[in-house]
C-alpha cells in the first residue's frame, strides 16, 4: 500500500523517531549555566597594601608606617603609591 496505513507508519517512523531526543538533547544543553569564573588572584602590591591598612586600623601606626614604606620602595610606579608616601 503506497498512500495507506503502512506509508504512514514509514514516514512516522522517519519524522517523529528523532526529534524528540534531539529536542530533548538541545534544551538539556541549553539550560545547563556555564561554569563560574573565579576571580583574579589579588597582586602582591595590593597584599601589601592591604597589610598596612590593616595595621592602619588595627591602631599598630608604626608598623603600618613601616609597610607603607615597604610599598612606596617596591612598587613606586602603583597608583597607590602617593597614597602610601603620604601615610
Amino acid at each position: 500500500m503506497l498512500h495507506g496505513v503502512a506509508a504512514a507508519d514509514a514516514t512516522c517512523g522517519m519524522r517523529c523517531g528523532w526529534w524528540p531526543p534531539a529536542i530533548m538533547l538541545m534544551t538539556g544543553c541549553a539550560t545547563v549555566p556555564p561554569a563560574p569564573v573565579p576571580p583574579p588572584a589579588p597582586s602582591p602590591s595590593s597584599i601589601l597594601l592591604a597589610r598596612a591598612d590593616g595595621l592602619l586600623g588595627q591602631g599598630d601606626y608604626e608598623g603600618a608606617l613601616q609597610v607603607y614604606a615597604d610599598f612606596a620602595r617596591q612598587y613606586p610606579d602603583d597608583s597607590a603609591a602617593p597614597r602610601a608616601r603620604a601615610t
